[in-house]
């Protein structure tokens, strides 16, 4: 399934997890993740993981980046969700659209962690973003994730639809943290005066990026998976009920092996030479939901506690699935697809 290098740079990631992010678990899920560990992210080269050589990044392609993110989403989503956001909602559509040498110098400052980037976007389909450019960029965007981020991305509305434009936040209004994805911090944030133009064709563009990301989504939904499968069977080899181990039972040890069969095909479908990443974005984010909540119901009690790890795999999988778009429009061109026209109108 995978090549060589690809089972190397996961054997890398996982080394630097162990060792770097396993202590900060607690502590990402309480305060945020620490500079230190953002810092020791990029001097290993995953904050620029997409960004060329030249720039100062690693220069992965699809596969490898999905690898890296598969793997470190499996010790913190959150941190896996940090190196995304820097890379695919930022470094890849500033190295697509932008035309200029701004574009170039903020990839090399955010792939070497000098700077933080961020897209403000309407990620929840329902947050009350007022955002404009005329000349100059004006008005407030909710739920903007880093909202202290040196670099915005901002899909504004212009006179001729909507423009990509880059700017830094001019007040942070509100920083708050939600139910998943802790580490993150989310905030309201106004935005006045100047901006640089990336593209015009702003809706279209981030459509686009929208399509793109679909892939390494799944690769993080699949971390998540791969832990909870972890921690169940674990647990089940441990945990004594009515004189027997949990996984002496026939319901829970066929439960917890038809979500690591359904880990392992999906697996095999994300890493064959053409997958469809709207298919592998629906079944991975669905499979992660199934999973995390299987490891709560063998924990039983004790996979609410947080200290022991699973119900954050449950709030994760939760927020991955809202981030990743609307799941009715999803599956409307999934069965688009097969049924055509015939498809019922949602």
């Amino acid at each position: 399934m995978l090549k060589d290098e690809e089972k190397l740079l996961r054997r890398v990631v996982t080394e630097f997890c162990e060792s770097e992010v396993e202590k900060e678990r607690l502590r990402i899920e309480r305060d945020g993740i620490p500079d230190s560990l953002i810092k020791a992210a990029a001097e290993s080269g995953f904050l620029g993981a997409l960004a060329p050589p030249e720039l100062g990044g690693s220069g992965l392609d699809l596969r490898s980046y999905s690898v890296l993110l598969q793997a470190m989403s499996k010790y913190s989503t959150s941190l896996a969700y940090y190196v995304f956001l820097q890379n695919s909602l930022f470094i890849a559509p500033l190295l697509k659209f932008a035309q200029d040498d701004v574009g170039r110098s903020v990839i090399s400052e955010v792939a070497s962690g000098g700077s933080k980037g961020t897209l403000v976007q309407d990620i929840f389909r329902r947050s009350k973003n007022s955002l404009s450019y005329e000349g100059e960029l004006n008005g407030m965007a909710d739920m903007v994730p880093l909202p202290g981020a040196d670099h915005h991305l901002i899909l504004a509305r212009s006179k001729d639809g909507d423009a990509l434009v880059l700017s830094s936040p001019r007040n942070i209004l509100e920083r708050y943290r939600i139910i998943g994805l802790r580490g993150i911090e989310f905030g309201k944030v106004s935005y006045e005066g100047r901006a640089d133009v990336i593209t015009e064709h702003g809706s279209s563009a981030v459509e686009e990026l929208m399509d793109e990301v679909a892939i390494p989504l799944s690769a993080m939904a699949l971390g998540v998976v791969e832990r909870a499968v972890e921690m169940a069977a674990q647990y089940s080899k441990e945990r004594e009920a009515f004189g027997s181990k949990l996984s002496e039972f026939q319901p829970i040890a066929f439960y917890i092996a038809d979500v690591q069969a359904q880990l392992r095909v999906l697996e095999e479908y994300l890493y064959s030479d053409s997958p469809d990443p709207l298919t592998a974005k629906v079944l991975s984010l669905d499979l992660a939901r199934k999973a995390s909540r299987m490891s709560i119901q063998v924990h039983g009690g004790y996979g609410y506690f947080e200290d022991i790890g699973v119900e954050r795999l449950y709030r994760d999988a939760a927020v991955l699935s809202s981030i990743s778009g609307n799941y009715l429009d999803d599956m409307t061109k999934l069965s688009r697809r097969l049924l055509g026209d015939f498809t019922a109108k949602i």
